[in-house]
């Protein structure tokens, strides 16, 4: 299992169940571009990066210019040596500690009863959509971007709702490739939080993705987020490394 744990193989994962509209290679490291919808599908980063960093980052730069966005570097364990103090140097500022967290799930046993009112379809319908992005806080004029990036996902996919009575409570989405299945956004409205609702929802994904083959589970997790990590290290889930991102001085906002 630590195997297919590797850090440049989750990385290849993240970037194929989260897939950007527009991507470039240059020196090792993969440019992502998707009109400034979440950071991930927005910035540049390192898989087998090579060469001089000085030219990357200008490369960078120049590729964002000429879409009109900040320049951002999402800075993994596979970035080179001196990378992060370049870029702070530079002038960029840090953003959002995250980590990487994994779990074996050959084998797993959900506690409690089972629960009604769960739902997974293997696409994106309207409905789904739309109560997804209410309950994120999705901003209207990201939408579209938001809509084409979840249509333009190849591999098999879940898209999880729970609902009571004319209510839906959470969503929440899960992709397969191979042996392995990742875990995003998974969220529970305002209004029925502290129920353990997001308990329920990651533990169904990953029954989901058991009975269609995965062995192995991984997720992304702020480090300020000290609910949701104890949540999902409560199931099981373990830091396997951790990332943030640098962006560029004198930008208006972050994606």
């Amino acid at each position: 299992m630590d195997q297919i744990f590797n850090t440049r193989s989750l990385e290849k994962c993240l970037f194929n169940a989260w897939p950007a509209l527009h991507s470039i290679e240059y020196n090792g490291w993969i440019l992502r571009q998707s009109g400034g919808y979440t950071k991930r599908a927005n910035s540049a980063n390192p898989l087998n990066p090579q060469g001089d960093f000085v030219q990357t980052r200008s490369t960078v730069e120049s590729f964002y210019q000429s879409h009109n966005q900040p320049s951002i570097f999402r800075v993994t364990p596979l970035a080179p040596d001196g990378c992060d103090e370049a870029l702070k140097q530079a002038g960029y500022s840090l953003l959002d500690p995250t980590c990487v967290m994994t779990m074996a799930i050959n084998g797993l046993e959900v506690p409690g009863q089972p629960i009604s009112g769960l739902t997974i379809d293997a696409i994106a319908n309207i409905d789904w959509c739309d109560g997804f992005a209410a309950a994120n806080s999705i901003a209207p004029h990201m939408r579209n971007y938001h809509d084409r990036m979840i249509g333009s996902i190849a591999l098999p996919t879940a898209f999880i709702s729970l609902v009571e009575g004319d209510t839906t409570l959470g969503y929440g989405l899960a992709v397969i490739e191979n042996n392995l299945v990742g875990l995003f956004d998974i969220v529970v409205i305002n209004e029925a939080r502290r129920r353990g609702l997001g308990r329920t929802l990651t533990y169904a994904l990953l029954q989901w993705a058991q009975a269609n083959g995965a062995t192995g589970a991984y997720l992304q997790v702020t480090a300020d987020n000290a609910p949701a990590r104890a949540l999902y290290e409560a199931i099981g889930f373990r830091e396997t490394y951790p990332y943030h991102y640098r962006i560029a001085p004198n930008h208006n906002a972050a994606p």
